[in-house]
C-alpha cells in the first residue's frame, strides 16, 4: 500500500472525527436550549488555534494544550455574551 494513500485515509479520518463532534455539539446544544448558536463553530474555531499555538510554537505537551485551549475558550465565551448574540431560535413547539 502507498504511504501516501494510508496517510490520506488517516487524515480523512481524523478529519471526520472533528466534524462529527462539532455536529454532536451543534447538536446538543439546539436540542437542550432550541436555539441555533451561530457562533459555536467559532468558538470551537479559536480554540483549535490556541492548541495550534500552544503546541507547535511554544512546545506544549499536546494534552495539556487541548486542557489549556478548553479553559480558555470556555471562560473567553463565558466573559464575553455578545459573542452568541446571532441566534435564531426555531420554529417548532415544545410538548
Amino acid at each position: 500500500m502507498d504511504i501516501y494513500l494510508l496517510e490520506a485515509i488517516i487524515n480523512g479520518l481524523l478529519l471526520g472525527g472533528v466534524l462529527a463532534l462539532l455536529a454532536l455539539g451543534l447538536n446538543l446544544i439546539f436540542g437542550v436550549i432550541d436555539v441555533v448558536w451561530i457562533a459555536y463553530a467559532d468558538i470551537v474555531m479559536c480554540g483549535m488555534y490556541v492548541i495550534y499555538f500552544l503546541y507547535a510554537q511554544y512546545g506544549v505537551p499536546l494534552p495539556l494544550a487541548c486542557l489549556i485551549a478548553i479553559a480558555a475558550t470556555s471562560s473567553a465565551a463565558a466573559r464575553h455574551p455578545e459573542w452568541s448574540t446571532t441566534v435564531a431560535r426555531s420554529g417548532r413547539k415544545r410538548s
